[in-house]
Formats: C-alpha cells, sequence, structure tokens
C-alpha cells in the first residue's frame, strides 16, 4: 500500500492518505474509510492524494476526483467537485495539494488551478467566481 500524506489532529488521531482509502489510526486501531457507489456522504473515490486540517480541526481530504471534509459528527464526507456546466465551483478535480495558511484559508492546488475556502465560501482563483458552501 502506497502512503500519499500523513497528519495528525488535534485529539491525537493519525490519518493517512492511500491509495486504498483515508485511514484514522486512534493508538490502538485502524479505520479505513472508501467509496462507496451511490453514497454521496463516502468519500469521492479511494485514490486520497494529499490531507489538511483547517482552524476548526477539520479534515479536508484531496483525491484524484474532487475535494472532500470530513464530518466528525456523522463519520462522512462532504464533497466538493468541477463541474463543466458551472463556472463557479472547484478549479479541477484532481486534487494535487492542501494548505491551510495563518489567516485560516484552506488552499486547494488542482489540476485545473488554485482555489481557496474561507468563511464558508469557496473561490476557483481560476475564474474568480465565488462558490457558497454550508
Amino acid at each position: 500500500m502506497s502512503i500519499n500524506d500523513i497528519i495528525q489532529d488535534k485529539e491525537g488521531f493519525l490519518w493517512f492518505a492511500s491509495e486504498n482509502g483515508l485511514i484514522r489510526y486512534d493508538g490502538y486501531d485502524f479505520n479505513i474509510f472508501l467509496y462507496k457507489t451511490g453514497d454521496s456522504t463516502s468519500l469521492s473515490t479511494n485514490n486520497v492524494t494529499c490531507l489538511a486540517i483547517d482552524d476548526s480541526n477539520g479534515i479536508w481530504v484531496g483525491t484524484s476526483k474532487g475535494l472532500n471534509k470530513f464530518d466528525k459528527k456523522t463519520g462522512g464526507f462532504r464533497q466538493y467537485f468541477k463541474s463543466s456546466e458551472d463556472t463557479t465551483t472547484l478549479a479541477g478535480n484532481k486534487i494535487n495539494d492542501i494548505f491551510v495558511d495563518e489567516g485560516g484559508r484552506v488552499w486547494v492546488a488542482s489540476d485545473g488551478g488554485l482555489s481557496w475556502y474561507f468563511c464558508q465560501q469557496l473561490i476557483d482563483l481560476a475564474v474568480n467566481n465565488l462558490i457558497l458552501c454550508d
């Protein structure tokens, strides 16, 4: 198994980005999160490329098919994608890197360009459009 990225959240969990899903280690057990066909609250694909933790301890998950944010309360994910029919979406679906800056902005580098998420809004810098998120 290939590991693409590793982060540790504020609760001490280790998170591993792998080609076979997202893996969380609590010091005793491994829990693997996988893509499930037809389930919009699962990962968007099993090929996890990169990880980041935002200021509120949120886990951002980059994949080869979109961006995901882990919901610790439900154990599910919110999925974000580029849409060819909507220019107010991510710049691209293959996420190469995620970075959280000192101002709390989540920067997303993809095959289509650069986007950032801040204060519940996702901004595609390639077209300067605003995406409202909940």
